[in-house]
Protein backbone atom coordinates (compact mmCIF):
# COMPACT_ATOMS: atom_id res chain seq x y z
CA UNK A 1 0.00 0.00 0.00
CA UNK A 2 1.23 3.74 -0.79
CA UNK A 3 1.50 6.08 1.53
CA UNK A 4 -1.28 8.53 0.58
CA UNK A 5 -2.82 10.58 2.54
CA UNK A 6 -6.35 11.74 2.60
CA UNK A 7 -7.79 14.79 4.51
CA UNK A 8 -11.88 13.90 4.54
CA UNK A 9 -14.45 16.46 5.65
CA UNK A 10 -18.14 17.74 4.92
CA UNK A 11 -17.02 20.68 2.93
CA UNK A 12 -14.12 23.17 2.85
CA UNK A 13 -17.29 25.56 3.87
CA UNK A 14 -16.88 28.78 6.47
CA UNK A 15 -15.92 27.29 9.81
CA UNK A 16 -13.01 26.38 12.28
CA UNK A 17 -12.26 22.92 11.04
CA UNK A 18 -12.83 23.39 7.63
CA UNK A 19 -10.18 26.15 8.37
CA UNK A 20 -7.67 24.00 10.29
CA UNK A 21 -8.08 21.14 7.05
CA UNK A 22 -6.89 23.64 4.86
CA UNK A 23 -3.84 24.91 7.01
CA UNK A 24 -2.89 21.37 7.16
CA UNK A 25 -2.95 21.22 3.39
CA UNK A 26 -1.46 24.34 2.36
CA UNK A 27 1.46 23.59 4.42
CA UNK A 28 1.56 19.82 4.13
CA UNK A 29 1.52 20.45 0.29
CA UNK A 30 3.77 22.94 0.69
CA UNK A 31 6.44 20.17 2.12
CA UNK A 32 5.68 18.19 -0.92
CA UNK A 33 3.77 15.68 1.04
CA UNK A 34 1.38 12.78 -1.22
CA UNK A 35 -2.00 14.34 0.17
CA UNK A 36 -5.85 15.31 -1.26
CA UNK A 37 -8.82 16.16 -0.18
CA UNK A 38 -11.86 14.71 -0.18
CA UNK A 39 -15.25 16.29 0.42
CA UNK A 40 -19.11 14.64 0.87
CA UNK A 41 -20.46 17.79 -0.71
CA UNK A 42 -19.52 20.94 -2.66
CA UNK A 43 -19.54 24.15 -0.45
CA UNK A 44 -15.99 25.86 -0.90
CA UNK A 45 -15.28 29.05 0.94
CA UNK A 46 -11.77 28.55 1.65
CA UNK A 47 -8.80 28.94 -1.05
CA UNK A 48 -7.37 25.84 -1.46
CA UNK A 49 -3.68 25.16 -2.66
CA UNK A 50 -3.04 24.94 -6.29
CA UNK A 51 -2.57 21.71 -8.25
CA UNK A 52 -4.79 20.00 -4.84
CA UNK A 53 -6.36 16.96 -5.97
CA UNK A 54 -10.01 17.42 -4.62
CA UNK A 55 -12.96 14.71 -4.83
CA UNK A 56 -16.74 14.93 -4.09
CA UNK A 57 -18.66 12.44 -3.02
CA UNK A 58 -21.70 14.04 -4.08
CA UNK A 59 -23.50 17.02 -5.30
CA UNK A 60 -24.68 18.16 -2.12
CA UNK A 61 -24.07 21.35 -1.31
CA UNK A 62 -24.64 21.03 2.12
CA UNK A 63 -28.13 23.35 2.52
CA UNK A 64 -29.90 19.68 2.10
CA UNK A 65 -32.21 17.99 5.13
CA UNK A 66 -30.65 16.44 7.93
CA UNK A 67 -32.49 13.18 7.26
CA UNK A 68 -31.34 13.56 3.50
CA UNK A 69 -27.86 13.59 5.08
CA UNK A 70 -28.14 10.83 7.25
CA UNK A 71 -29.71 8.42 4.83
CA UNK A 72 -26.71 9.49 2.62
CA UNK A 73 -24.22 7.82 4.85
CA UNK A 74 -23.32 4.47 3.38
CA UNK A 75 -23.69 5.66 0.01
CA UNK A 76 -20.60 8.13 1.01
CA UNK A 77 -19.03 5.22 2.47
CA UNK A 78 -19.30 3.48 -0.28
CA UNK A 79 -17.67 5.53 -2.60
CA UNK A 80 -14.99 6.38 -0.39
CA UNK A 81 -14.19 2.77 -0.35
CA UNK A 82 -13.83 2.50 -3.86
CA UNK A 83 -12.05 5.90 -4.22
CA UNK A 84 -9.37 4.49 -1.10
CA UNK A 85 -9.26 0.98 -3.69
CA UNK A 86 -9.00 3.24 -6.76
CA UNK A 87 -6.13 5.41 -5.53
CA UNK A 88 -4.06 2.83 -3.46
CA UNK A 89 -4.86 5.56 -0.28
CA UNK A 90 -3.43 4.58 2.75
CA UNK A 91 -4.75 7.02 5.45
CA UNK A 92 -7.97 8.81 5.76
CA UNK A 93 -7.95 11.32 8.35
CA UNK A 94 -11.52 13.18 9.24
CA UNK A 95 -12.88 16.17 10.10
CA UNK A 96 -16.36 17.21 11.59
CA UNK A 97 -18.85 14.33 12.85
CA UNK A 98 -20.25 13.23 9.38
CA UNK A 99 -16.98 12.86 7.79
CA UNK A 100 -16.06 10.65 10.83
CA UNK A 101 -18.97 8.24 10.15
CA UNK A 102 -18.64 8.00 6.54
CA UNK A 103 -14.68 7.05 7.21
CA UNK A 104 -15.23 4.68 10.06
CA UNK A 105 -18.42 3.20 8.03
CA UNK A 106 -16.29 2.49 4.97
CA UNK A 107 -14.22 0.09 7.28
CA UNK A 108 -17.32 -1.76 8.03
CA UNK A 109 -17.57 -2.07 4.29
CA UNK A 110 -14.51 -3.36 3.70
CA UNK A 111 -11.99 -0.76 3.55
CA UNK A 112 -8.36 -1.75 4.88
CA UNK A 113 -7.07 1.76 5.11
CA UNK A 114 -6.27 3.74 8.51
CA UNK A 115 -8.69 5.40 10.44
CA UNK A 116 -7.90 8.52 11.70
CA UNK A 117 -10.82 10.97 13.31
CA UNK A 118 -10.40 14.64 14.16
CA UNK A 119 -13.48 14.82 16.87
CA UNK A 120 -14.24 18.79 16.81
CA UNK A 121 -16.57 19.33 19.56
CA UNK A 122 -17.82 18.12 22.95
CA UNK A 123 -19.96 14.73 22.37
CA UNK A 124 -21.49 14.93 25.32
CA UNK A 125 -23.83 18.28 23.71
CA UNK A 126 -25.73 15.14 21.86
CA UNK A 127 -27.44 14.44 25.26
CA UNK A 128 -29.56 17.71 25.10
CA UNK A 129 -30.55 17.79 21.09
CA UNK A 130 -33.57 15.49 21.12
CA UNK A 131 -33.92 12.45 19.09
CA UNK A 132 -31.06 13.98 16.61
CA UNK A 133 -28.71 13.84 19.48
CA UNK A 134 -29.37 10.14 20.70
CA UNK A 135 -28.79 9.54 17.03
CA UNK A 136 -25.43 11.09 17.01
CA UNK A 137 -24.90 9.33 20.35
CA UNK A 138 -25.47 5.57 19.05
CA UNK A 139 -23.13 6.56 15.80
CA UNK A 140 -20.59 7.16 17.46
CA UNK A 141 -20.85 4.55 20.35
CA UNK A 142 -20.88 2.37 17.39
CA UNK A 143 -18.24 3.39 14.70
CA UNK A 144 -15.83 5.25 16.82
CA UNK A 145 -14.34 2.17 18.37
CA UNK A 146 -13.40 0.96 14.50
CA UNK A 147 -11.14 3.77 13.90
CA UNK A 148 -7.47 3.40 14.65
CA UNK A 149 -6.30 7.04 16.38
CA UNK A 150 -8.73 9.55 17.37
CA UNK A 151 -7.11 13.18 17.50
CA UNK A 152 -9.02 15.49 19.79
CA UNK A 153 -8.74 19.54 19.91
CA UNK A 154 -8.70 19.93 23.68
CA UNK A 155 -8.27 18.15 26.76
CA UNK A 156 -11.37 18.96 27.85
CA UNK A 157 -13.36 17.53 25.00
CA UNK A 158 -11.01 14.19 25.73
CA UNK A 159 -11.89 14.45 29.17
CA UNK A 160 -15.39 14.93 28.16
CA UNK A 161 -15.49 11.57 26.28
CA UNK A 162 -14.04 9.50 28.20
CA UNK A 163 -16.64 10.61 30.69
CA UNK A 164 -19.27 9.61 27.98
CA UNK A 165 -17.06 6.34 26.85
CA UNK A 166 -14.98 5.07 29.65
CA UNK A 167 -14.57 1.61 27.38
CA UNK A 168 -13.32 3.54 24.08
CA UNK A 169 -9.97 1.61 24.19
CA UNK A 170 -8.56 3.36 20.82
CA UNK A 171 -5.98 5.29 20.30
CA UNK A 172 -5.89 8.85 21.86
CA UNK A 173 -4.06 12.48 21.25
CA UNK A 174 -4.73 16.00 21.95
CA UNK A 175 -3.50 18.12 19.21
CA UNK A 176 -4.15 21.85 19.44
CA UNK A 177 -5.54 23.78 16.50
CA UNK A 178 -2.55 25.54 14.07
CA UNK A 179 -2.83 29.24 13.49
CA UNK A 180 -0.89 30.72 10.52
CA UNK A 181 0.33 33.39 13.17
CA UNK A 182 2.14 35.54 10.64
CA UNK A 183 -0.88 35.75 7.97
CA UNK A 184 -3.46 36.40 11.62
CA UNK A 185 -0.90 39.54 12.79
CA UNK A 186 -1.07 41.20 8.79
CA UNK A 187 -4.83 41.05 8.45
CA UNK A 188 -5.14 42.51 11.46
CA UNK A 189 -3.49 45.61 10.43
CA UNK A 190 -6.08 45.96 7.70
CA UNK A 191 -8.99 48.76 8.15
CA UNK A 192 -12.47 47.20 9.41
CA UNK A 193 -15.46 47.66 7.16
CA UNK A 194 -18.44 49.04 8.41
CA UNK A 195 -16.97 50.13 11.63
CA UNK A 196 -14.43 52.30 12.79
CA UNK A 197 -13.47 52.47 16.71
CA UNK A 198 -13.75 55.30 18.41
CA UNK A 199 -10.87 56.83 21.29
CA UNK A 200 -13.59 57.63 23.20
CA UNK A 201 -14.96 54.12 23.42
CA UNK A 202 -14.06 50.98 25.66
CA UNK A 203 -14.81 48.62 22.83
CA UNK A 204 -15.63 44.45 23.86
CA UNK A 205 -15.89 42.34 20.32
CA UNK A 206 -17.35 38.82 20.34
CA UNK A 207 -16.59 36.24 17.39
CA UNK A 208 -19.00 33.52 16.19
CA UNK A 209 -22.26 32.87 15.13
CA UNK A 210 -25.09 34.41 16.76
CA UNK A 211 -27.07 31.28 18.24
CA UNK A 212 -27.91 30.51 21.69
CA UNK A 213 -24.63 28.08 21.89
CA UNK A 214 -22.76 31.28 22.23
CA UNK A 215 -24.72 32.91 24.69
CA UNK A 216 -24.34 36.90 23.17
CA UNK A 217 -27.66 37.23 25.08
CA UNK A 218 -25.38 37.26 28.26
CA UNK A 219 -23.46 39.91 27.06
CA UNK A 220 -25.78 42.59 25.90
CA UNK A 221 -27.12 42.16 29.92
CA UNK A 222 -23.14 42.71 30.68
CA UNK A 223 -23.41 46.17 29.03
CA UNK A 224 -25.98 47.14 31.21
CA UNK A 225 -23.99 47.10 34.02
CA UNK A 226 -21.41 49.09 32.28
CA UNK A 227 -20.74 53.01 31.51
CA UNK A 228 -22.19 53.85 28.67
CA UNK A 229 -18.74 54.70 27.08
CA UNK A 230 -18.51 50.54 26.82
CA UNK A 231 -19.83 49.22 23.65
CA UNK A 232 -19.92 45.54 22.01
CA UNK A 233 -19.34 44.81 18.28
CA UNK A 234 -20.59 41.44 17.51
CA UNK A 235 -18.45 39.71 14.23
CA UNK A 236 -21.08 37.09 12.99
CA UNK A 237 -24.24 35.81 11.50
CA UNK A 238 -26.91 33.83 13.03
CA UNK A 239 -30.58 32.94 13.69
CA UNK A 240 -30.97 34.90 17.04
CA UNK A 241 -30.12 37.91 15.04
CA UNK A 242 -33.24 39.92 15.36
CA UNK A 243 -33.83 38.45 18.71
CA UNK A 244 -30.61 39.81 19.78
CA UNK A 245 -31.67 42.98 18.57
CA UNK A 246 -34.64 43.33 20.10
CA UNK A 247 -32.91 42.31 23.51
CA UNK A 248 -30.45 45.42 22.91
CA UNK A 249 -33.79 47.57 22.15
CA UNK A 250 -35.30 46.08 25.20
CA UNK A 251 -32.65 46.58 27.93
CA UNK A 252 -31.72 50.05 26.28
CA UNK A 253 -28.55 49.39 25.11
CA UNK A 254 -29.63 49.43 21.51
CA UNK A 255 -27.14 52.13 20.32
CA UNK A 256 -23.96 50.41 21.97
CA UNK A 257 -24.45 47.25 20.39
CA UNK A 258 -22.82 47.29 16.57
CA UNK A 259 -23.53 44.31 14.07
CA UNK A 260 -21.10 43.80 11.49
CA UNK A 261 -22.50 40.84 10.29
CA UNK A 262 -19.72 37.73 9.48
CA UNK A 263 -16.41 39.46 7.94
CA UNK A 264 -13.48 37.43 5.65
CA UNK A 265 -11.01 39.01 7.93
CA UNK A 266 -12.04 39.67 11.83
CA UNK A 267 -8.84 39.82 13.04
CA UNK A 268 -9.39 43.89 12.25
CA UNK A 269 -12.19 44.22 14.44
CA UNK A 270 -10.65 42.37 17.26
CA UNK A 271 -7.30 43.81 17.33
CA UNK A 272 -8.77 47.00 17.42
CA UNK A 273 -10.90 46.11 20.55
CA UNK A 274 -10.20 46.99 24.34
CA UNK A 275 -10.78 43.63 24.78
CA UNK A 276 -12.18 40.39 23.27
CA UNK A 277 -14.89 38.35 24.97
CA UNK A 278 -16.48 35.27 24.92
CA UNK A 279 -19.73 33.72 26.88
CA UNK A 280 -20.11 30.38 25.34
CA UNK A 281 -21.66 27.67 27.38
CA UNK A 282 -19.93 25.09 25.57
CA UNK A 283 -16.79 24.97 23.25
CA UNK A 284 -14.09 22.34 21.60
CA UNK A 285 -11.12 24.40 21.39
CA UNK A 286 -12.46 27.87 20.92
CA UNK A 287 -10.34 29.74 16.99
CA UNK A 288 -11.73 32.60 18.08
CA UNK A 289 -10.16 32.84 21.41
CA UNK A 290 -6.57 31.87 20.82
CA UNK A 291 -6.44 34.52 17.42
CA UNK A 292 -7.51 36.91 19.92
CA UNK A 293 -4.79 36.34 21.58
CA UNK A 294 -2.58 36.39 18.19
CA UNK A 295 -4.20 40.44 17.96
CA UNK A 296 -2.96 41.34 21.02
CA UNK A 297 -6.27 41.79 22.59
CA UNK A 298 -6.88 40.65 26.40
CA UNK A 299 -9.21 38.48 26.54
CA UNK A 300 -12.36 37.71 29.01
CA UNK A 301 -14.00 34.37 28.80
CA UNK A 302 -16.43 31.86 30.06
CA UNK A 303 -15.24 29.12 31.65
CA UNK A 304 -16.82 26.01 29.64
CA UNK A 305 -15.95 22.84 30.01
CA UNK A 306 -13.71 22.87 27.46
CA UNK A 307 -11.44 25.15 25.76
CA UNK A 308 -10.81 28.81 27.84
CA UNK A 309 -9.36 27.44 30.68
CA UNK A 310 -6.95 25.19 28.40
CA UNK A 311 -5.77 28.74 26.68
CA UNK A 312 -5.80 31.03 29.20
CA UNK A 313 -4.89 29.03 32.34
CA UNK A 314 -2.83 25.98 31.39
CA UNK A 315 -1.29 25.66 34.40
CA UNK A 316 -4.32 24.87 36.38
CA UNK A 317 -6.03 21.79 36.84
CA UNK A 318 -8.53 21.25 33.33
CA UNK A 319 -11.09 19.50 35.26
CA UNK A 320 -11.99 22.72 37.57
CA UNK A 321 -14.68 25.30 36.92
CA UNK A 322 -15.90 28.34 38.06
CA UNK A 323 -19.71 28.26 39.23
CA UNK A 324 -21.72 31.88 39.46
CA UNK A 325 -20.85 33.63 42.66
CA UNK A 326 -16.91 32.74 42.17
CA UNK A 327 -15.89 35.70 40.50
CA UNK A 328 -13.43 36.59 38.58
CA UNK A 329 -10.50 34.34 38.07
CA UNK A 330 -7.16 35.96 36.91
CA UNK A 331 -5.92 33.59 35.57
CA UNK A 332 -2.12 33.91 33.70
CA UNK A 333 -3.24 35.00 30.24
CA UNK A 334 -6.98 36.05 30.80
CA UNK A 335 -9.79 36.00 32.49
CA UNK A 336 -12.45 33.15 33.31
CA UNK A 337 -16.06 33.76 34.69
CA UNK A 338 -18.45 31.33 35.33
CA UNK A 339 -20.43 30.46 32.69
CA UNK A 340 -23.82 32.96 32.96
CA UNK A 341 -22.31 35.59 35.51
CA UNK A 342 -23.19 38.34 34.35
CA UNK A 343 -22.16 40.28 37.22
CA UNK A 344 -18.53 38.86 37.55
CA UNK A 345 -18.16 39.52 33.22
CA UNK A 346 -19.25 43.11 34.53
CA UNK A 347 -16.29 43.08 36.94
CA UNK A 348 -13.59 41.95 35.02
CA UNK A 349 -14.48 44.54 31.74
CA UNK A 350 -14.41 46.99 34.99
CA UNK A 351 -11.23 46.10 35.94
CA UNK A 352 -9.42 46.17 32.31
CA UNK A 353 -10.98 50.03 32.16
CA UNK A 354 -9.41 50.86 35.30
CA UNK A 355 -6.53 49.38 35.22
CA UNK A 356 -4.95 49.82 31.94
CA UNK A 357 -1.81 48.59 32.77
CA UNK A 358 -3.76 45.05 33.46
CA UNK A 359 -4.72 45.09 30.40
CA UNK A 360 -1.44 45.62 28.81
CA UNK A 361 0.19 42.56 30.99
CA UNK A 362 -3.10 40.16 29.27
CA UNK A 363 -1.20 41.37 25.81
CA UNK A 364 1.96 40.81 26.21
CA UNK A 365 1.03 37.24 27.85
CA UNK A 366 -1.19 36.29 24.92
CA UNK A 367 1.09 37.25 22.24
CA UNK A 368 3.50 35.04 24.00
CA UNK A 369 0.84 32.09 24.83
CA UNK A 370 -0.74 32.14 21.29
CA UNK A 371 3.00 31.12 20.20
CA UNK A 372 1.87 27.99 21.45
CA UNK A 373 -0.66 27.31 18.73
CA UNK A 374 1.70 28.13 15.75
CA UNK A 375 0.91 25.97 13.05
CA UNK A 376 4.51 24.77 11.90
CA UNK A 377 4.61 23.08 14.84
CA UNK A 378 0.80 22.18 15.73
CA UNK A 379 0.97 20.54 11.67
CA UNK A 380 4.24 18.79 12.27
CA UNK A 381 2.21 17.02 15.22
CA UNK A 382 -0.49 15.68 12.48
CA UNK A 383 2.49 15.12 9.82
CA UNK A 384 3.62 12.59 12.66
CA UNK A 385 0.46 10.98 13.40
CA UNK A 386 -0.17 10.88 9.58
CA UNK A 387 2.86 9.42 8.58
CA UNK A 388 3.79 7.09 11.09
CA UNK A 389 0.84 5.21 11.03
CA UNK A 390 1.03 1.39 11.04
Amino acid sequence: MSDKVVLLVNSVGNGGAERVVCILLDQLTQQGRSISLVCLERNDFYRLPKGLEVTYLSDFNGQEAGWKKLLYLPIFAWRLKQLIQQKDIHIVQSHVYRANYVNALSRIFGSDHFVQLVNVGQVSLYQQEGLLGKINLKLIEWLYPKADLLILKSQGMKTDLTNLMPNLSIKQVVIHNPYNIEKIQQQAQVEPVGWQKSPEKFTLVSVGRLIELKQIDNLIRVLTKLPDQVELVLVGDGPDKEFLKGLAKSQGVDERVIFVGRQDNPFAYVARADAFVMASRSEGFPNVLAEALLCGTPAIAADCTSGPREILAPETEQSHQLQIGDGVEWASVGALVAVGDVNAFADAIQTLMNHPEKADQYRQAGLIRGQDFNSDTIVAEYAREMWTAA
